[in-house]
Parts: structure tokens; C-alpha cells; sequence
């Protein structure tokens, strides 16, 4: 045991309820604290749970403050009530002052009473030590300002007052200590969704906007040591904390320590019962035991020493220290490519089970050269600024699952940072990097930023708030992310129109599997089924799995069997049982592409990371890797998401076995962390649980789980409600008031607008009456307007608008009553919704349907054509009916009378933009017109800088091809604005016409100018801009053998980036 001897008298006093007046320490009484208890602070194992008694000491201007419950409750009954209730319980006081002065005038008088405290001498002695957490049921900042005062506190103290607030940030940084105030703060003394924790209500609703701290709390009770401080036996707090810690935390835990004055020989039996030793201490005398027992060298022993400088300082354009936050971003969110980066060991042949093991593969070069990686270097990473179109880049790497893609983006983002030497940022999942850290380096550094960001499924809200800002800021910044193909087609579209290019990652080349097979066998991984065969045999085997990806591939064919059973058989091997049980669990989670912290399987299977350690680390060493970066977070992973996925489905058989899985894992989340969040979005996707639980009763039970433990989340409240939607019979009102209720709680997510249209158009779609009908489809309307102010037009916005319009159309021909008026109306408005978008969104699917469902619909109405023939004699000026009613007698047959329809109204309205390209469409699709005709009316459906990118596109097409001076240098101006118009990727680079027609195109010879990894541009002899040539357009050997000055004949196709050189045959 260690001692100390105290000075003659203390600083303060330190009264117990209980005990009454405690006399002064006198020379030769013994201070002692356990050896275990100081070996867990010096290694940062120790959490402070500080009460009212924690005060005693401190003084107050006013000199009214108190440091107990008592004092608390004579304050209030003097203040609101009177002396008679001086024995009443302090919520029952509480309660009555309440009633009496209202709420914010009590919590007002309590803060009054509380503010200005000065910490005492000994107080200052608690920044000088490292501390896992700090937990208070206090209203005061008496621990805020100790901290901001000290000059050499060694870490920074943040409070947590509420689930709002940033806990996951400040805990994954031991250099930060939390502050988390379970009852309330005086600096929150009106925020009326945080009241102080003091009455019978309040405290019957405790939880409400803090159930994660308390979440947090029995996290770090479980394998970390507390020491509760200013807490008496009678104190109904620390009773109730250490009830619910008990109680949320599996046998095991660490003994805690309480800090008691005077504590009698009972009081420690007592509370050595709850695993608790009662020290005869008081807060100053620990404080001034632990200064005197433990070196200053010792106290920083778990602290890594804060970073004073940053590989990323040698870029800086000026000599200046990085600040703290830039720091925290450069190490935690982000990592810095460059030749210094740390990376840890590995093993090559779990590489090559695939196993993500950060930057150990990429650095020993353990991953085969991809095709794609050299061509992206060379075409995207080191060309100057001066010949890219946009400061600001997307570049998506596209593949199957298992294709290697984060691998490559790995490598390309190593040879970004170290061979090219280009600022290279790599974002560390689920961190999202912020903006002005951004900015802030490039302000520092004058360099392009090259951001490699994984997953952009998962990331797309702050993918596109990243870019937004980038290009309001002129940031030079490039891009490159990386999703599946079936992500990509149905969560993505969002992303297209800020799309600079996409990069398909294919399967593995001749070259690429010759280089893999010679790093299998360079280290000895070729697994039994390949084991003493010949080199060149096992290059065939592979290229007879040509059409498997490398994951699949790298399996069953150096293990020769299928991928499937040879994951299975390696989950039903693993022992013991409980090994096997935290496996499947966090591939359940792993799945969704998110690790799993170490906190959360420790809240569900009560095992510490030191645990699993000891005890799983070796029979799971193969399966699941484990990481820790600087801080607290400790994480497990499986070794490849779609290894996850099919143990999930493999080991979780039946429903009832998920069912069980998800209730489990869900009870645990703490979405204060971001991995938690993320994974808690993923397991409650309407989606997704549809196609997990065919029963939908499971679905409602594991959502009424849900908002138990979570809480009225607005994505949880928002995916019940697309559940409503989705599911056969579901409630749409019920979607109704759980979407209303998920917008008031996130009124920025416009997703949650979205999901309250469809809810109001499928309810239109489902009522019976007209009325009903009118009413709901003006409530969608109202929502989508109420967006395009937001965020301006989308496919998604615009099909629902034409949705809407096309069903009123239809209720309108169904209706026998009708008036012509009524149906020209219905019509003009539909074909004016769908012939903007149409102009917005010229490739977009969902609007070709519905434009084909109008079509058909009126061609196949007599009394439909009827209103229009009829709207049209009497006023031929509308544009819309008239192109409408030429578009009908062309599909006729009827040439002529479609000509003179449009010819009409161009006479009545010769500078309508739509009629000139109604006329302009017409004439080119009759092939009768010249160039020069076809440009006159183009050019006049347009005017220069709108948004009628079809009509501008035709026009640069034509005068192209006429050839005229002043035309063409419009028509290059026009393909360079329409290269970066914010519209679908595959949209810009949709061939939309050939050079003589699309049925017989021309052939024509061209020379290639220059060439890059993977584009190139060709002179025309019969056009005065160069044509751009693609090797996605050519077979990989023709693209191999051209080099600038040869020649070649192809096909022009015209698109909104210009002209492209297809079909190509060498000369």
C-alpha cells in the first residue's frame, strides 16, 4: 500500500450527510490508495463519478452555492416554498417549486446559485492526470473551468450533455477527456428538452436526449475502473447508477472504489457486496495521494505525446505550426500518403483470403498491378491543372463485389502520395472530412487535393455537400471513389450529375493474372489445390475462372471448392461455440460495410477488447482482423464484406435465428458513435429488413425494438413509415404521421420530403373518391416544390411531379363529364411537367416511360384528340397542344398535317422556344432538311446559358457539320458548357447521332493527334474540331497498337461532349 502524510490541515472540509463535520487530517494519519487502483490510473483505466460532495472545497463570489443534496433542498423551499418541507425529499421539492415558479425560473435561480464557482487549490490537480471519462450528476462547470484554466492539463475536457453533442469524436481521442453530465447543465438552463434531472418527472424521464450517455456510461463501467466521488450511502444517485450499471453490465466487471470519510466497518461490508471498496478518503486527499504516488512520466504513459508536426508541413507554402484540430483531422479522419506513413504488419496470406489490412499489401506490394490503376495514374492524377475542363472532380471505380476495388484504390491513392509525389488524402471509414480542413490545406499548400473516399453509397450526402462547396470555393480537389454496380444503379443517382468520369474495374487481364499467380508463388500461398503444379498450369486455372471475380477466384482456385462452402467451412469449424457466436455477429454487422466497435460486442457478449485478446485472438486470427488507431476505438472486421455476407446467410438460417440476431445487436447500438450509426441505418432500411424477414410481423417487433432502444430517431421513424408503404396493406396515414414526425425532428433532411410525397401520391393512387384523389396529389405537389426550392430539379422530383400529372390526366379521360376544356388543361399541364423534365433529363428512363404512358394514353383517347383538335382551332398559339397534336399525327402517318400543325403556330409564335424545337425535331426526323435549315431553327429553341441542353446540342451538331466559321466556334463554346452541365454522367456521353445517320453512318479517315493511358483525340479531314477517341469505343489491342500519327477510318458519333470516333479500323 502507498501512504502520504498530510499536512496539519486541509484546505476544506469535507461533510457527510451521514457522519456530520470531519476534523482535519493531523501528521501521522495514513492516506493509502491500492496498488491496483494506482496501476489502472497509469494506464488510463479510470473514470471519476463525481457528486454534490465533489464541491466542498470550491467557493462562490456570492458564497450561497451548495455541495449537497441538503443544501440544495433548504435553498429551494427558502426560495419558492417554506421551511415546513425542509424534510420533504428534494424531487418532491422539486416538483412543488416547480408548480409553484415554473421550471425555468427554478432552473434559473439553481444556475444563479452556481455560477462563478472557483475551484479549489487541490481541484487543479485533476487536469494533471489521465482519466478515461469523467461522469457527474452536477449542474455546475466547476470541472469545465478547472481545465480551462490549467496551463498543462494533459488532455482537453469536453462536456456531453445530451445525444446531440459529439461524444464519438471526443472519445476516440485520448488526448480528450468527456465530461458527461447525466443531469443537466447550468449552461443549458433552457433548453426544455434538457431539464435538470432533479424532480419526480424528470427523473422518471431521465434517459430522454441522454439514453446514449447512459449507454456510454455502462460501456465504460465494464472494463474500466470508477471511483465514485461526494456521493453518501444515502444518496439516492449513486444508488440508482450503480443499479443500472449492474444490471446493463455481465459479471465481470472491474471493482470500482467510493471515496467515504469516516466510512464505518459496516459501510465497507456493504459496499464490498456491489464489488465497491470504500476508501476512508476525501476528494482532496486522493487528489493530493495520486500527485505524490504517481511520476509525471507515468502519467502520460498511455498518452501518445501530441503530434507537434506533420509530414504534410513540408508542402506548406509558409513556416506554420498545424493546430490541434488540423492535427486530430490528419490522424484520426484522414490519412496522409506520403513516403513516412506508418504501416502495420500484415500477413500476405490472409492478403490473399481477403483480409483488408489497411496499407501493409499496398506498401509490401503484395497486390497484383491492375490495368485500370496505371491508366487512372497517368490519366487522372498527374495531368497538369491546365488540361482538366473543372477544378473540382468525381471519378468513380466501379466493379462487382469481391473485385478488388478498395485494393485498387489503395494503391492508387500509395502511388499518389508516394511515387507523384500530389497531396494525397485517404478518408478512414466512417469518418466524413470536413471542408474547411480542406480549404485549409489547400490555402497552405497551393496544391490540388486528390481525396480517395471508399464506399460512396454510404457516403453520399457529404460526397455531395463536399463537391458543392469545393465548387463554390474554386477548391482544386479531385475525387476518386469507389462502389459496386448494383449500389451504384440504385442508390447513386444523386451522385451522376457532379460525375467527371467512370472507370469499370473488369476482370482480371492476361497480364494481370500472370503477375498474380508469380506473387502467389513468390509467397507460398498458392493454397492445396495448387500446391506443386507448374507455373503455367496454374495461370490456366485461373484464366479458366476468368469470369469470377478476384475474391471468388483467389478461393476456389487455390482451394478447389466453392467460395461459398469454403467460407461456411470455416465458420462451422471455428471453436469454441462462443467464438463461432461473436464471429457471426459481427459479420452481421460487418456486412453493411462498417466495423464493429469493440464497445458494443463488449455491451453484447461481455468481452473486453483485452478479452478477446487473451482469449478468441488465435481460433478467430484467420477470420477477423482487429484495429485500433490512435485513441480509444478499437474495432473488429471480418476480412471481406462479402465474406460477411454469406456467413450471415449460412449461419443465420432461419428467421427466427436474424430475428433474434437483430434484436440483440440492436438493443446495444450507441449511435453516438458513427460505426454504430452507420450499422444501425443499415439493419433498420425498410429495404432491407423486407428482404430479411418475409414475415412483416418480425419486421414491426424489430422496429418497436428499435424505437425502444434508439429512440424517435427521424431515419428510424422515417423507414417505419416506407415499411408502411411498401409492405401489402400497409397504413399510408400511419406513414403519414411517423414521416411528419421525422421532419419536425430533422427539418434540414430532404429525404424525409421525398419519402412524404410518394407516401402522398401512393395514398392519391389508393382513395376512391375524385375529391380525395385532387386533394392528396396537391399535397405531394406542394412537398416537391417545396424541394426544387431546396435542392433544384432531380430525376426523382420530376418523375413524381409527372406521376402525379399523368394520373390526374387519366382521372380526367375517365371521368365521362368531362369538358373539353377540362381534358386540354389536364393535357397541357402534363405534357408542360414531362416536356421541361424531358428537356432537364433527355435519357432518364422513368421519364421515357411516362412520356410513352402520355403518348399512348391520348392516342388511344378519341376524346383526348378530339379536346386537343378543338383547343388547337381555337387558339393555336399554345405550344404544347400543338406539339402534342403534331406528335399524334406523326405517329399517324400524317407527315404533312404534323408539319402544318407546328408551321401554324410558329406563324402565330415565331420565337416560342418549344414550338422552334418541335419544328426543328420534326424536320430532322422527315431527313428532308439541309444542315443550315436544321441549325435556323435550333438556334432559335434556345437562348445562350439556359437549360435547353437538347436544342443547344442539336444546333453545335449541324453547325458542325455545315462547317460555317461563326457557327462553329458557337458549337465548340456550347460542347464545352455541355461537357459540365449538372445532369447524368451517362447522359453527357450518350452518342445521340451519327455523321450521316444513325441506320447508314459514313465512314470516315482520321489520323490520331495524341493519346493518353485511356483517351485521345483524332483530326477529321470533313470537320473543324478534333474528335475525342475512347478505349472503352475500340477492342484493348486495336487501343494497344495506335499511337499518335497513325491512321484509321470509324464512324463520328455526336454527344454532349462533342464528337467521338467509334467502330474504329486500322489503316
Amino acid at each position: 500500500m502507498l501512504t502520504l502524510r498530510e499536512p496539519t490541515t486541509s484546505i476544506d472540509l469535507y461533510r457527510s450527510p451521514a457522519c456530520g463535520p470531519i476534523s482535519p487530517r493531523l501528521y501521522g494519519d495514513a492516506v493509502t490508495l491500492e496498488p491496483h487502483l494506482l496501476a489502472e490510473l497509469k494506464r488510463g483505466t479510470v473514470a471519476l463519478f463525481l457528486g454534490a460532495g465533489a464541491l466542498h472545497g470550491a467557493s462562490s463570489p456570492s458564497s450561497t452555492h451548495f455541495s449537497s443534496g441538503n443544501e440544495l433542498k433548504r435553498a429551494l423551499c427558502d426560495q419558492f416554498l417554506s421551511p415546513e418541507y425542509y424534510e420533504e425529499p428534494l424531487p418532491y421539492i422539486a416538483d412543488l417549486a416547480t408548480s409553484t415558479a415554473g421550471l425555468y425560473e427554478v432552473q434559473d435561480f439553481i444556475a444563479d446559485r452556481l455560477a462563478g464557482i472557483q475551484p479549489a487549490t487541490f481541484h487543479h490537480l485533476l487536469p494533471q492526470f489521465p482519466w478515461r471519462a469523467l461522469f457527474t450528476t452536477n449542474y455546475d462547470q466547476l470541472i469545465e473551468d478547472t481545465y480551462r484554466s490549467a496551463s498543462h492539463a494533459l488532455q482537453q475536457c469536453h462536456p456531453i450533455i445530451s445525444n446531440d453533442d459529439p461524444l464519438d469524436k471526443v472519445n476516440r481521442d485520448n488526448h480528450q477527456v468527456p465530461l458527461v453530465k447525466l443531469h443537466g447543465c447550468i449552461s443549458r438552463k433552457r433548453d426544455k428538452n434538457l431539464p435538470f434531472i432533479l424532480s419526480v418527472d424528470q427523473y422518471n424521464d431521465y434517459d430522454t436526449n441522454r439514453d446514449r450517455l447512459f449507454k456510454f456510461l455502462y460501456e465504460i463501467g465494464f472494463e474500466n475502473t470508477f471511483v465514485f466521488v461526494g456521493h453518501s450511502l444515502q444518496d439516492p444517485d449513486i444508488r440508482h447508477i450503480i443499479q443500472r450499471i449492474d444490471k446493463n453490465i455481465p459479471e465481470g466487471r472491474p471493482r470500482y472504489y467510493l471515496l467515504k470519510p469516516r466510512v464505518t466497518p459496516t459501510e465497507r461490508d456493504f459496499w464490498a457486496t456491489k464489488r465497491i471498496t470504500a476508501l476512508d478518503l476525501t476528494f482532496e486527499d486522493f487528489l493530493t495521494c495520486l500527485d505524490q504516488s504517481i511520476t509525471g512520466s507515468e502519467r502520460t504513459l498511455t498518452l501518445a505525446r501530441p503530434a507537434t508536426s506533420h509530414p504534410i508541413q513540408r508542402r506548406f507554402v509558409t513556416a506554420v505550426p498545424v493546430r490541434g484540430d488540423m492535427m486530430s483531422f490528419l490522424t484520426s479522419d484522414v490519412d496522409h500518403i506520403c513516403t513516412s506513413l506508418a504501416t502495420t504488419d500484415g500477413s500476405p496470406r490472409s492478403f490473399y483470403s481477403g483480409a483488408n489490412q489497411g496499407w501493409y499489401p499496398v506498401s509490401q506490394g503484395l497486390d497484383a498491378n491492375r490495368t485500370l490503376t496505371r491508366k487512372l495514374l497517368s490519366g487522372v492524377i498527374t495531368i497538369a491543372d491546365a488540361e482538366r475542363s473543372n477544378p473540382v472532380e468525381l471519378h468513380v471505380i466501379r466493379g462487382e463485389a469481391g473485385s478488388g476495388k478498395t485494393v485498387l484504390l489503395r494503391r492508387l491513392a500509395w502511388e499518389t502520395g508516394t511515387t507523384y509525389d500530389r497531396l494525397a488524402l485517404f478518408v478512414n471509414d466512417p469518418a466524413t472530412p470536413a471542408f474547411d480542413h480542406l480549404l485549409e490545406l489547400h490555402t497552405l499548400t497551393r496544391e490540388r487535393i486528390f481525396l480517395f473516399w471508399d464506399n460512396a453509397s454510404d457516403n453520399i450526402a457529404p460526397l455531395l455537400k463536399t463537391i458543392r462547396q469545393a465548387k463554390k470555393k474554386r477548391l482544386p480537389i479531385t475525387i476518386i471513389t469507389c462502389e459496386r454496380y448494383s449500389e451504384w444503379n440504385t442508390r447513386c443517382q444523386d451522385l451522376e450529375s457532379v460525375v467527371s468520369a467512370k472507370h469499370n474495374l473488369a476482370y482480371l487481364g492476361p497480364h494481370e493474372i500472370e503477375a498474380l499467380v508469380t506473387l502467389l508463388e513468390t509467397y507460398d500461398c498458392l493454397g492445396p489445390a495448387l500446391q506443386g503444379l507448374p507455373h503455367g498450369e496454374i495461370v490456366d486455372r485461373f484464366h479458366n475462372a476468368f469470369d469470377r471475380q478476384i475474391l471468388v477466384a483467389l478461393h476456389e482456385v487455390t482451394m478447389g471448392e466453392s467460395f461459398e462452402d469454403i467460407i461456411e467451412d470455416e465458420y462451422s469449424s471455428l471453436t469454441p461455440d462462443l467464438a463461432k457466436q461473436l464471429y457471426r455477429t459481427i459479420c452481421c454487422l460487418n456486412r453493411l460495410r462498417v466495423p464493429v466497435r469493440a464497445g458494443l460486442i463488449a455491451r453484447v457478449f461481455g468481452i473486453t477488447f483485452t478479452d478477446f485478446a487473451e482469449r478468441f485472438f488465435r481460433p478467430l486470427q484467420k477470420v477477423v482482423l482487429t484495429s485500433q488507431r490512435e485513441g480509444r476505438d478499437a474495432q473488429y472486421v471480418s476480412r471481406h464484406p462479402e465474406i460477411a455476407e454469406i456467413v450471415f446467410q449460412r449461419a443465420f438460417q432461419t428467421e427466427e435465428d436474424r430475428y433474434h440476431e437483430y434484436v440483440r445487436i440492436l438493443q446495444a447500438l450507441n449511435i453516438s458513435f458513427a460505426s454504430d450509426r452507420q450499422s444501425f441505418r443499415g439493419m433498420v432500411r425498410a429495404k432491407n429488413l423486407m428482404e430479411i424477414f418475409k414475415d412483416y410481423q418480425n419486421v414491426r417487433s424489430i422496429y418497436d425494438i428499435a424505437l425502444t432502444s434508439i429512440g424517435r430517431e427521424p431515419y428510424l421513424l422515417q423507414q417505419i413509415a416506407n415499411f408502411e408503404r411498401l409492405r401489402s396493406n400497409g397504413s399510408l396515414q400511419t406513414a403519414l404521421i411517423l414521416l411528419e414526425e421525422a421532419r419536425e425532428g430533422a427539418p434540414q433532411d430532404t429525404s424525409i420530403l421525398h419519402s412524404l410525397a410518394v407516401v402522398w401520391r401512393d395514398r392519391a393512387n389508393r382513395e376512391e373518391t375524385e375529391e380525395k384523389r385532387q386533394q392528396f396529389r396537391r399535397e405531394a405537389r406542394a412537398l416537391l416544390q417545396e424541394l426544387i426550392l431546396t435542392e433544384g430539379h432531380t430525376p426523382y422530383i420530376d418523375t413524381v411531379l409527372g406521376e402525379l400529372a399523368l394520373a390526374h390526366l387519366k382521372d380526367v379521360l375517365n371521368d365521362e363529364d368531362s369538358p373539353d376544356r377540362v381534358i386540354d388543361d389536364a393535357i397541357r399541364e402534363t405534357e408542360k411537367i414531362l416536356g421541361e423534365s424531358k428537356k432537364r433529363f433527355p435519357t432518364e428512363d422513368s421519364l421515357l416511360r411516362l412520356e410513352s404512358s402520355l403518348a399512348s394514353l391520348i392516342s388511344d383517347t378519341e376524346r383526348a384528340i378530339r379536346a386537343l383538335e378543338q383547343a388547337f382551332s381555337q387558339d393555336s398559339h399554345d405550344s404544347f397542344i400543338a406539339s402534342r397534336l403534331s406528335n399524334i399525327y406523326w405517329n399517324r402517318g400524317d407527315t404533312e398535317l404534323a408539319r402544318a400543325t407546328l408551321k401554324k403556330a410558329l406563324d402565330a409564335r415565331r420565337a416560342d422556344h418549344k414550338l422552334n424545337f418541335a419544328y426543328a425535331e420534326l424536320l430532322r426526323q422527315t431527313g428532308t432538311s439541309t444542315s443550315q435549315e436544321l441549325m435556323y431553327f435550333y438556334r432559335r429553341a434556345f437562348t445562350p446559358g439556359d437549360d435547353n441542353f437538347q436544342a443547344q446540342f442539336w444546333f453545335a451538331r449541324y453547325s458542325i457539320e455545315a462547317g460555317d466559321d461563326q457557327g462553329v466556334d458557337k458549337a465548340r463554346d456550347i460542347f464545352n458548357r455541355l461537357r459540365d452541365v449538372p445532369i447524368p454522367f451517362d447522359t453527357r456521353i450518350a452518342v445521340r447521332d451519327y455523321y450521316g445517320g444513325s441506320v447508314a453512318p459514313k465512314r470516315v479517315r482520321a489520323r490520331l493527334q495524341r493519346r493518353g493511358p485511356f483517351f485521345g483525340f483524332a483530326e477529321v479531314a470533313e470537320f473543324p474540331i478534333s474528335a475525342f477517341i475512347h478505349e472503352n469505343d475500340l477492342s484493348s489491342e486495336t487501343w494497344a497498337l495506335l499511337d499518335p500519327g497513325d491512321e484509321f477510318t470509324c464512324h463520328i458519333g455526336f454527344r454532349y461532349t462533342g464528337l467521338v470516333c467509334l467502330n474504329i479500323e486500322l489503316l
